[in-house]
Formats: structure tokens, sequence, C-alpha cells
């Protein structure tokens, strides 16, 4: 199925000028003739789809490492951030492979051993991807009241991830795999979109909750760096005047002292 290849802003985390610009814009024209090409071999496509992904994930780590994005100071956003740059996206990303796998057998109406194995490989890896989500909800929650919020409004989304992985594992093990019987293409992509729209709702909830916790950051931040600004303010201003006064005394007992003498 085609998909819309994502847009990227045309912004600088923290490298020279220009350089994530020209990253992102080679990423967008390895998709596009990704997008128009006809292949007629499924492991070729899922051999070219992976390296792009690879691509993708490269581009991501270096965002989140050249904008300093992952050394957040503040616990609940570090591992929310975690969470929605690492742990989600590499469960899509092996539900992605896993679908592609299933489908490759469905399509050609047999189960290699190599499949098979490709399968069960990124199942576990997914899996495992899912394991990190909570794990990194339940490290945000003992970090204080804010990541127990989070957390609670995140349980749902992650409960059904989990629920449509289960399912979706039956589905490839029963009625792909193990049944050694073709299971057309459509029926396989469409069983599979399940996940993929479970997935790619907890995503967006982890992305929109993590911008919140750090505009939140950006906000407190703000407000310390203000107050701090007012209190230097204030410091220099009591500088000052006792400086004055100081100066204004001595000079009256300077005058007083010299009057002393002419008389």
């Amino acid at each position: 199925r085609e998909r819309q290849a994502p847009h990227g802003a045309a912004t600088d985390y923290g490298a020279a000028s220009g350089k994530d610009a020209r990253r992102w814009a080679e990423i967008q024209s390895e998709w596009s003739a990704l997008a128009g090409t006809r292949f007629t071999d499924i492991a070729e496509v899922n051999r070219r789809y992976a390296a792009f992904v690879d691509r993708v994930q490269a581009m991501r780590t270096y965002v989140t490492t050249t904008s300093g994005l992952v050394l957040d100071p503040d616990p609940v956003n570090n591992f929310l951030i975690g969470a929605a740059t690492d742990a989600v996206p590499a469960f899509e990303i092996n539900i992605g492979r896993m679908r592609a796998w299933a489908a490759a057998i469905g399509a050609s109406g047999s189960a290699t051993p190599a499949a098979v194995r490709e399968v069960i490989r990124t199942q576990g890896l997914a899996a495992d991807a899912v394991a990190r989500v909570r794990a990194s909800l339940d490290s945000a929650a003992a970090a204080g009241q804010r990541g127990e919020e989070i957390r609670a409004a995140l349980a749902t989304p992650v409960a059904e991830v989990e629920k449509a992985l289960e399912e979706f594992t039956r589905y490839v093990q029963s009625d792909v795999t193990d049944s050694m019987i073709s299971a057309p293409l459509d029926d396989v992509l469409q069983t599979a979109d399940g996940i993929m729209n479970a997935a790619v709702q907890l995503h967006d909830l982890i992305v929109q909750k993590t911008q919140q916790q750090l505009e939140q950051s950006v906000a407190t931040t703000r407000r310390s760096l203000n107050l701090m600004l007012a209190l230097l303010v204030l410091m220099l201003v009591c500088t000052l005047g006792t400086a004055y006064l100081v100066a204004r005394s001595t000079v009256a007992g300077l005058h007083e002292a010299a009057g002393a003498v002419q008389r």
C-alpha cells in the first residue's frame, strides 16, 4: 500500500546550518524513488524498505542527539522522550516488518523457514518494544505525580496495543504460517491495520504528552529566568542605593572634618 511521505521541518537541531534540511531532503528523495518503483520480488521489497526504515531511524537518532533532547534533566520528560523517540517507533517498525513477512507468506502461498524466522523475530522485537514503553511509563510515574497522571492517561492505549499484538500474533500463527495455506495478501494487510492503527494512536498520544511536558518545562524555566533577572535587578538597585548612601555619608563626614580643620 502506498503511503504519503511525512513532511519534515527545515530546522537545524544543533548542527551546522542547512545540514538537517539536506539530510531530510535525501530521505524524501529516497522515499519518492521507492514509491515509484514497481517490484516483482517480495524479498527485494522487504529488503529495500528495511534499508529505508533504518535510514529514517538514523535520522531520528541524529535529531534527538544533536538537539540534546535525550539529555533532558527532568526525569519525567526523559522517560517520556525515550518512549516517544525510541520504544514506540521500534514497535511500529517491527510490526511493519512482521506484517510484511506475513504478507509475503500469504502472497506466495508457502511459509519458508526463513520467512517464519523473520515473523517470529520481529514479533519478539515488537513485544520487547511494548514492554519498554510500559517500563518507561512506570519509571515516569515513579519520578513524580506528573508521571503518574501521564501513565494513567496512557494505560488504555498501551493495553490496546498489547491486545492488538496478541491478536495479530495468533492470526499470523494460525492463518498464515502454521496452516501453510495461502492467506490472501489483502486479508493480511487488512488484519494488520488494527494493530497499526493502535500503534499510531499510542504514538500520537505519547508525542502529545511529551510535547506538553516540554512546553511546561520551557515555561517554568522562563519564569525562573525572569525571577532571577528580577532578583538581580533588585540586588543591583539595592547595591547602588547602599553605595550612594555610603558615599553621601562619607562625603558629609569629610566636609565636617574639613570644617573642623578650617576652624
